[in-house]
C-alpha cells in the first residue's frame, strides 16, 4: 500500500511538472530565428514597420518651412534727400562729404522726420559738424571705410549700425524690404552716373532704400539730381567695395583707382 502510494506521488509529481513547462512555453514563446525569449509588455507600444519588410523603422524629418519669397518692388517712404553740397557750393570739403551727407539722410530718418528734402542751412550745418570732428579725432578730413562711418555714427549720434559682406543683389534686397536703409561704398567711377562731373568720383557713397524689378532706388548725394535715383541693379552691385584702409586720402586714391577694387563688398545696414 505505502508502495503503491508512493509511485502515485511520483506520477503526480511527474505531471506537474509537464504542466508547468508546457504553461511557460505557452506564455514566454521561443523565437524559430534567435533562440531567445520574446516578452512583451502591456505597456509598450508595438512599432508599426515600413510598408517594405526589409526596411526598419524611420523617423521622417520635420520639414522646415520655406523661405518667404522677396517682394517684387519695395520702397521706404520719405526718405528725405540733401546733396553733398546743400548750398551747391563745391568746395575741397563738399567734394570730399559724401560720407557725411550720406550718414545725414539716415540720422534724418531714424529720428523721425519725414519727407522730401533736409533743410538746406541745418544740414549743411550738420555735414561741417561732422568734418569739424573727424579733424580733431583723425587730424584731417579723409575718405572714410564703413568702420569709420560706423564709429562716427555711434559717437556723435548714438546711432547703432553693422557691417555685413555681401555676396548677392537678394541679400541687399531682403535687408531694405526689412525695412533697414543702406549705405553703400561704391568705386564711384563704376556707377557711370552722367550727372557726375566727368569722370567721376573714385569713391563713393549712396543710400539705398528701395527697388524695383530692374533697378536699385538710392539717394545720391553726389549730384542735385540724386534723389530717388535709380541704379541698374547689376551695376550698384558690381561697384560696391569698402575702402581697404579704414582711413585714406584722395590724392593716394586719385594716383591709383585701382585700390578701389582691393575691398570688401560690404554695406552698412541701419
Amino acid at each position: 500500500m505505502k508502495k503503491f502510494s508512493r509511485q502515485i506521488l511520483i506520477i503526480a509529481a511527474l505531471g506537474l511538472i509537464i504542466f508547468l513547462m508546457i504553461f511557460s512555453q505557452n506564455q514566454y514563446p521561443i523565437s524559430r530565428e534567435g533562440g531567445e525569449r520574446e516578452e512583451r509588455k502591456n505597456n509598450v507600444p508595438e512599432i508599426i514597420q515600413n510598408e517594405s519588410p526589409d526596411q526598419s523603422p524611420v523617423l521622417e524629418k520635420e520639414a522646415t518651412p520655406a523661405e518667404k519669397p522677396l517682394p517684387e518692388n519695395f520702397l521706404i517712404k520719405n526718405v528725405a534727400f540733401i546733396s553733398q553740397a546743400p548750398a551747391k557750393i563745391w568746395d575741397d570739403l563738399h567734394k570730399e562729404a559724401c560720407e557725411e551727407a550720406t550718414l545725414l539722410i539716415v540720422k534724418n530718418y531714424l529720428d523721425g522726420k519725414r519727407g522730401d528734402e533736409i533743410d538746406v542751412n541745418s544740414g549743411d550745418e550738420e555735414i561741417k559738424k561732422m568734418v569739424k570732428w573727424q579733424t580733431k579725432i583723425w587730424g584731417g578730413h579723409f575718405d572714410l571705410s564703413l568702420e569709420k562711418v560706423k564709429q562716427m555714427a555711434e559717437t556723435i549720434y548714438g546711432i547703432k549700425s553693422e557691417i555685413k559682406e555681401i555676396k548677392s543683389l537678394d541679400e541687399i534686397k531682403k535687408i531694405i524690404s526689412e525695412g533697414k536703409l543702406v549705405i553703400a561704398p561704391t568705386a564711384g567711377r563704376e556707377l557711370r552716373n552722367p550727372y557726375f562731373q566727368n569722370p567721376g568720383p573714385v569713391y563713393h557713397m549712396v543710400v539705398i532704400f528701395g527697388y524695383d524689378k530692374n533697378n536699385f532706388i538710392v539717394h545720391d548725394v553726389g549730384t542735385r539730381r540724386g534723389a530717388n535715383y535709380k541704379y541698374p541693379q547689376k551695376t550698384l552691385f558690381d561697384a560696391i567695395y569698402d575702402l581697404a584702409k579704414e582711413i585714406m586720402a584722395k590724392e593716394e586714391l586719385l594716383a591709383n583707382p585701382a585700390l578701389m577694387f582691393s575691398g570688401k563688398k560690404s554695406i552698412l545696414v541701419f
